[in-house]
């Protein structure tokens, strides 16, 4: 092994070891850098706002955002349940200082027709290149896989996510899901949202 090779060893195991044990539990779906698997329709978490991961472990845990007919949201309720305050909060923590990793497929869309969309209807709360906005309880949008953004927008527009009177941000987003007019657009929202996340 090189020598760059083995000083990213040592960093990641360093990594690894400072994180606390309830990650173990999200390696199995999230990766060993929280850098999401797709195949198990599971997001990316490093580099993800603190302050929003603890809002949605609290809406699986207590069934505010996931709603009974999404069984892939189902999964992480009882992950979720076992944790207690400060273990969200200290997981979240350790997440948001992860370094995100670029996402693995690239979008279909057209990202120079996206920019206009997003910055018109999205960019106001999530910021102008999709990086979030705690302030506003916006979450890091770059970080995702086309595949997970475009589920997740669907499931606002099809009311499967902010559903629940107790998600007021999740209400906020769902209203704002009718604010791209078609497929094709929100592909290229989702294309111009990929190009500001890390590159390869």
């Amino acid at each position: 092994m090189g020598r760059i090779g083995l000083l990213l060893a040592l960093l990641s195991s360093t990594a690894f070891a400072q994180a606390p044990s309830e990650f173990a539990t999200c390696v199995a779906c999230h990766g060993a850098q929280a850098q999401g698997i797709e195949a198990m329709n599971a997001p990316q978490l490093a580099g993800q706002n603190a302050d929003y991961l603890v809002r949605q472990l609290q809406g699986f845990k207590t069934n505010t955002r996931n709603s009974a007919d999404d069984a892939i949201a189902a999964t992480m309720q009882p992950m979720a349940a076992m944790l207690t305050e400060a273990q969200m909060q200290n997981l979240a923590n350790y997440l948001s200082q992860l370094p995100p990793q670029p996402t693995t497929k690239a979008a279909s869309g057209d990202a120079n027709r996206g920019y206009k969309y997003y910055q018109g209807s999205c960019g106001a709360c999530h910021g102008p290149k999709a990086e979030g906005n705690p302030m506003l309880h916006a979450p890091n949008l770059a970080i995702l896989s086309p595949a997970y953004l475009t589920r997740q927008y669907q499931q606002f527009a099809d009311k499967k996510r902010g559903f629940h009177a107790d998600d007021k941000y999740g209400r906020q987003m769902q209203f704002m899901s009718s604010a791209l007019p078609d497929e094709q657009t929100i592909a290229d929202v989702v294309a111009f949202i990929q190009s500001q996340g890390v590159q390869e």
